[in-house]
């Protein structure tokens, strides 16, 4: 009984500590967050140089005052425009502005290309 409590609260401690581990897209790596998908991070985000992430649906980021949000020169994080109800939405929270946040993210937006008046 002993050995099963002592396992389960390894357990439950490793769970606890990759909490906290910030959530990182390596060089040339592909996110895609589909449409209706949520992807929570309980800590900082980071993308390295060449690393993309396409999101239609929502990212959360709620960091605190040590975390960092860092898209790398080269890197691409994009909101992608589906129609006017169905867009991808980002979200940080706890993180501040200020030498914490840094690099670009695109914002794809509807666009009239034939418009006449």
């Amino acid at each position: 009984m002993k050995k099963k409590l002592l396992i389960l609260g390894s357990l439950g401690l490793t769970m606890c500590l990759n909490a906290q581990v910030t959530t990182f897209v390596g060089t040339d790596a592909l996110v895609t967050v589909k449409n209706g998908t949520l992807v929570y991070s309980g800590g900082g985000w980071q993308n390295a140089t060449a690393g993309k992430v396409a999101n239609e649906g929502d990212i959360m980021v709620v960091g605190s005052t040590t975390d960092i949000f860092d898209i790398a020169n080269g890197a691409e994080f994009r909101l992608k425009y589906i129609d006017a109800e169905n867009y991808g939405q980002l979200y940080i929270s706890n993180i501040a502005q200020e030498g914490k946040i840094a690099g670009k993210v695109i914002k794809e937006f509807r666009a009239d290309e034939n418009h006449s008046d």
